[in-house]
């Protein structure tokens, strides 16, 4: 049986206000700070942000491609805002321990549609969709009768109040069906869903200093059948929870700080086909995490940016009843930004550190790029 063995970390950094430019890569550049930033790109967490946020086109630039692109329209305060994003990123799985054989990349034929409104002065709601498919079946052939499904609904609902407090409800579903040239079931899925509750709240201890609390917790539970009652059955668990703080000592600058920690355990059950039922379990725990972000503004028209990132990481494996695995071990992610504006158009990139080793190719004669993601939103 496949095991999954990575560490999710969610909780980040925070954003103040000084600063309006906000695309998904200059969180991520400010040390993946999209779990708490307030910007536009914070709808793929929390749906009731969107009204914020008027008319845009936006799109996401990574690995000599592009993978998301999106547009939002303002109706106005009776109708709200409502948006529609198409992106190329793998579906996500409500307990992620097994998966049918699908193809490599899984499924990403997928639609975003988000739509938000306020309530009043202080009020909003909003509501997102996203649906996943892949599929394959042969027609009018009598020898082969193989057949693969693969369908998932994320739907989440968010509640926000007074610019402050955020909150989110998800759920997931995820179904399959995949069969054998005699039409035989390979896979059969019992049951497949997750829970996702997240939360922040800003509170502005002086006109320089905000601190927001976060945390969030996640539940899933998958089942999955074979032939000749061979059975699987999984669940997860997650929780996190950290506190940020956000400095703003001058209007072009912004330094972040968050510190906090993040638990995720899987306990799964297989019975093979010899009928003796394998426990097994997997935990891990990043404790502390630290993120810290610098964006200063150089002129009016461009903006740098530094972020980083250091988890301490233990993680313990039930691999038999008799046999267990404890590890440790740190590790730390540094990031590297740039910010353009000309007037409604905004340009963020993760720039490629090696770019200023290597210099220019005319000038070095070595490959490479010069910026590793890249951000595109223009707005009206």
């Amino acid at each position: 049986m496949r095991r999954l063995a990575k560490a999710i970390t969610v909780a980040a950094v925070l954003s103040a206000t000084t600063v309006a430019w906000a695309t998904e890569t200059r969180v991520l550049t400010l040390g993946e700070s999209n779990e708490i930033v307030k910007d536009e790109a914070n709808i793929l967490l929390y749906p009731s942000v969107i009204p914020g946020y008027g008319g845009m086109v936006f799109g996401e630039v990574g690995s000599n491609a592009l993978y998301r692109l999106g547009a939002q329209h303002d109706m106005g305060k009776t109708w709200g805002v409502v948006g529609l994003y198409l992106d190329r990123s793998p579906a996500p799985v409500a307990g992620e321990i097994f998966r049918p054989p699908v193809d490599a990349d899984g499924i990403d034929n997928r639609v975003n549609l988000f739509y938000g409104r306020s309530f009043g002065e202080s009020f909003d709601a909003g509501i997102s969709f996203a649906f996943f498919r892949d599929y394959y079946k042969v027609y009018g052939d009598p020898t082969d009768k193989s057949e693969r499904d693969d369908t998932a609904f994320n739907i989440a609902l968010g509640l926000s109040w007074d610019e402050r407090l955020d909150l989110a409800l998800g759920v997931l579903t995820d179904s399959w069906t995949v069969k054998d040239e005699k039409g035989g079931d390979v896979y059969k899925p019992n049951t497949n869903w997750a829970l996702n509750l997240r939360g922040r709240y800003r509170a502005s201890v002086t006109d320089e200093v905000d601190l927001i609390p976060h945390a969030g917790f996640r539940y899933g539970a998958e089942a999955e059948r074979q032939p000749e009652k061979a059975r699987k059955e999984a669940t997860r668990i997650e929780y996190d929870a950290g506190l940020g703080v956000a400095i703003s000592p001058v209007d072009a600058v912004l330094l972040l700080f968050d510190a906090g920690f993040n638990y995720h355990s899987d306990d799964q059950e297989y019975d093979p086909w010899t009928g003796k039922t394998v426990e097994m379990s997997l935990s891990q725990l990043v404790l502390p995490y630290l993120r810290v972000g610098l964006e200063g503004m150089v002129t009016d028209w461009l903006d740098l940016r530094l972020g980083a990132v250091k988890r301490w990481v233990d993680a313990f494996e039930d691999v038999t009843e008799e046999v267990s695995r404890r590890t440790g071990y740190s590790s730390m992610t540094t990031y590297l930004g740039a910010g353009l504006k000309f007037d409604r158009l905004t340009m963020d990139f993760m720039v490629d550190p090696g770019f200023f080793l290597r210099g220019p190719n005319f000038i070095s004669g070595e490959a490479g790029m010069l910026n590793a993601r890249a951000s595109l939103k223009y707005a009206w």
